[in-house]
C-alpha cells in the first residue's frame, strides 16, 4: 500500500472507533436534535404549547407503542410510577387521564401528576368529560396542598383558557392600565387565592424523579430523550402573574386610594411585592425567577411611592432601596445572558461537526469505493473523476477523523453534566442546568469526567483493535505478494 493509502484506512478506522462509544453516538443524536430546535428559530424554547415544536421532538421521545406497553405492564403489575409515566406523556387527552387517575389509585402519593398532567390536556376542555376530570384534579390538587399558589393557579388558567379573547392589560406610553380585567369575576377571584397562598411550589424534582426513574429502567435514558421529555413540560401561564400584579397596582390599589382605604392599598402592594419574592425564591425555573422579579418591583416602586405620600420617608427609602437592588440583580442577568451565548456556541460548534462529519463520512466511503472498484474494472482509465476520487480518499478521511475528535470534546461536558444528574442522589436538585450545555473550551485541559474517564478508555480499545487488524492484514498481504515475487 501506498503511504497516503495506509493514512486513508487508519483515519477511517480511528473514526469508525468513536461510532462504537455510546457517548459519541449520543452526541450525534444530541446535536441532531438541537439543529431541528435551529431550524424552528427556537434553540428549546419556552413557550411549551408551540404544536410545530412538540411534533419535531417527536422522533426523540419515546414513542406512543411503547407507552401503551409500558402502561399495560404498569397496571397488570401494580407499577404506579409507569403508569404516571405513560399518562404523562400519552397524546390522547382521555386516555392520558384515565391512566392518571389509575396511578393515583395505585399511589395517592402520585397526585402531583396533575400539576403537568392538567396544562397538556387544558387544550381539548372543550370537550365536556375532560373539562369535569380538569376540575375533579384542580380540587384534587388544592386539597392536597392548600398553602400551595400552584393549584389555583391551574384553576385560573383553566378560567382564562374558556374564555374566548381575553382581556389582557394595556400599555400605552409608560401608563397601564388594566381595567378590562374588573370584568372577569371568576379569573380575579382565582387569582387572589393564588397571591394569597404562602407558598409557590413547583413539584419539577419529584417529576425528575419519576422521569430518571423509569427511563433508566426501561434503557430509554439518553441525553436527547430525557430532553425531549424534560423540556416540553409545560410551566403554565407565567405571563398572567404579571397582569394580576398590575391589575393589583395600577387598578385595585388607585381604587382603594381613591376611596380613602389607605390600608386595602397598602395590602394590594404588599401582597405583590410577597408573591413576586416566592417566584424567585421557590419557583425553580430561570422564567420564574425573571417573573418574580418583575412582579417584586413593579410592586415595590408603587409602594415605595405610597410611603412616600404618605409621609412615612424612612420606609420608603428602605424599600426604595431594595428597588435600586435590582441592579445587582441585572448584573445576574447578564451573567446568565453571558453563559446562553456560550451555550449557543457550544450548540452551533456542535452542529457543524455533526453536519461534517456526515458529509465527510459519506465522501470518503464513497471515494474509497470507487477507487477501489476502478483498481478492478478498467484500472488503466485513470481520468479527471478518478484522480478527484483519489485525491479526496487521501484526505477526506482525515477530515472526518477530526471531526468526530472536535465533537467528542465539545459534547464532553455536557456528557458530564447528563451523567451527573443520572446518577444524583439528592431529593432536591437544582434542576435549572439540566438542560444547558457548558462552553467546551473551559474544560479542554480537565477530562476527568465521565466523558474522557470512563468512555474514551473504550474508544482506544475499539481504535487499537481496529489498527491492529489493519496491521495483520497489511503484513498478511505483504507476505503473501513477497511468496508470489
Amino acid at each position: 500500500m501506498r503511504t497516503t493509502r495506509s493514512m486513508t484506512w487508519i483515519f477511517l478506522i480511528l473514526s469508525a472507533a468513536f461510532f462504537c462509544v455510546r457517548d459519541f453516538r449520543w452526541a450525534l443524536d444530541l446535536s441532531v436534535l438541537n439543529f431541528e430546535a435551529s431550524r424552528l428559530g427556537n434553540d428549546w424554547p419556552s413557550n411549551q404549547e408551540d404544536a410545530e415544536w412538540i411534533e419535531s421532538l417527536r422522533p426523540w421521545k419515546v414513542p406512543q407503542a411503547s407507552l401503551q406497553a409500558l402502561l399495560q405492564r404498569g397496571e397488570q403489575g401494580g407499577d404506579a410510577q409507569a403508569v404516571a409515566f405513560a399518562a404523562l406523556h400519552l397524546d390522547d387527552a382521555k386516555e392520558s387521564l384515565r391512566a392518571a387517575e389509575r396511578a393515583v389509585a395505585l399511589d395517592a402519593r402520585l397526585t402531583w401528576i396533575g400539576y403537568y398532567l392538567v396544562p397538556r390536556v387544558i387544550r381539548d376542555a372543550a370537550d365536556r368529560e375532560i373539562a369535569a376530570k380538569i376540575r375533579d384534579w384542580l380540587a384534587r390538587l388544592q386539597a392536597m396542598e392548600p398553602d400551595n399558589a400552584l393549584g389555583f393557579s391551574l384553576e385560573a388558567d383553566f378560567i382564562r383558557d374558556q374564555i374566548y379573547d381575553f382581556p389582557s392589560v394595556r400599555r400605552n406610553q409608560g401608563s397601564v392600565d388594566a381595567a378590562l380585567l374588573s370584568t372577569q369575576t371568576q379569573w380575579l377571584k382565582a387569582m387572589e387565592k393564588v397571591f394569597s397562598r404562602p407558598h409557590y411550589r413547583t413539584s419539577r424534582a419529584r417529576l425528575f424523579q419519576l422521569e430518571r426513574s423509569v427511563l433508566q429502567r426501561e434503557g430509554w435514558a439518553t441525553p436527547a430523550t430525557f430532553l425531549a421529555h424534560w423540556e416540553t413540560y409545560p410551566l403554565g401561564n407565567l405571563l398572567m402573574y404579571r397582569d394580576y400584579a398590575l391589575y393589583k397596582v395600577s387598578y385595585l390599589a388607585p381604587k382603594a386610594e381613591a376611596e380613602k382605604k389607605d390600608d386595602e392599598a397598602m395590602r394590594q402592594y404588599l401582597e405583590t411585592c410577597a408573591f413576586g419574592q416566592r417566584m424567585e425564591e421557590e419557583g425553580g425555573t430561570f422564567v420564574e425567577y425573571l417573573i418574580g422579579i418583575s412582579i417584586d418591583e413593579t410592586g415595590a416602586e408603587a409602594l415605595a411611592e405610597k410611603l412616600r405620600k404618605s409621609g412615612r420617608t424612612a420606609e420608603a427609602s428602605a424599600v426604595a432601596q431594595r428597588v435600586k437592588q435590582y441592579e445587582s440583580e441585572l448584573a445576574v442577568l447578564r451573567r446568565r445572558e453571558s453563559r446562553n451565548a456560550n451555550e449557543e456556541w457550544t450548540r452551533l460548534f456542535s452542529r457543524v461537526l455533526a453536519v461534517a462529519i456526515l458529509v465527510f463520512g459519506a465522501l470518503s466511503l464513497l471515494s474509497v469505493l470507487y477507487v477501489r472498484f476502478k483498481a478492478w474494472h478498467r484500472p488503466q482509465e485513470r481520468g479527471a473523476f478518478f484522480q478527484m476520487a483519489s485525491t479526496a480518499e487521501s484526505y477526506l478521511p482525515a477530515l472526518l477523523f477530526v471531526s468526530c475528535v472536535g465533537l467528542f470534546i465539545v459534547y464532553a461536558p455536557y456528557a458530564n453534566n447528563f451523567h451527573h444528574y443520572m446518577t444524583l442522589s439528592e431529593p432536591n436538585p437544582n434542576l435549572e442546568n439540566l438542560s444547558e450545555d457548558i462552553f467546551p473550551f473551559a474544560e479542554l485541559f480537565s477530562f476527568g469526567g465521565i466523558a474522557l474517564h470512563s468512555n474514551f478508555h473504550l474508544y482506544l480499545y475499539w481504535a487499537a483493535g481496529g489498527l491492529a487488524v489493519l496491521f495483520g492484514v497489511e503484513a498478511a498481504m505483504k507476505k503473501k505478494r513477497g511468496r508470489r515475487a
